[in-house]
């Protein structure tokens, strides 16, 4: 290692006495430029997150918590919602007609975007 890494313990609770789930070393790929030899070519490239961001991370349970509160639920079902919903996008662009999403509570998971 170039990246210097860190750990980031997720807690079952505040007693900080348990962890939620395996702790793993971590680093902030953001960080990477700052690591190069000054005239190293870096760029990047930015689009919406719908186009890029679904992460499958959270439980069903912890999913259904998150929609509740209005945050993205994070889960199996948003993600795999998210990838279709990206498709239609793309398909829309190069001009087939696809309906747009509507939203839809699957499986407790409220304010998923899903197919007509």
């Amino acid at each position: 290692g170039v990246m210097p890494e860190f750990v980031n313990p997720k807690y079952a609770d505040a007693s900080k006495n348990s962890f939620k789930s395996p702790t793993r070393l971590e680093c902030m790929m953001q960080d990477l430029p700052w690591l190069l030899p000054p005239h190293a070519p870096v760029s990047f490239t930015s689009m919406d997150s719908s186009c890029s961001y679904a992460p499958a991370k959270n439980s069903l349970l912890e999913a259904r918590a998150k929609a509740a509160a209005g945050t993205s639920p994070a889960s199996a079902s948003s993600a795999d919602h998210a990838l279709w919903s990206a498709h239609a996008a793309v398909l829309r662009l190069a001009g087939a007609s696809v309906p747009p999403p509507a939203t839809a509570t699957v499986a407790g998971v409220a304010g998923l975007r899903v197919s007509p």
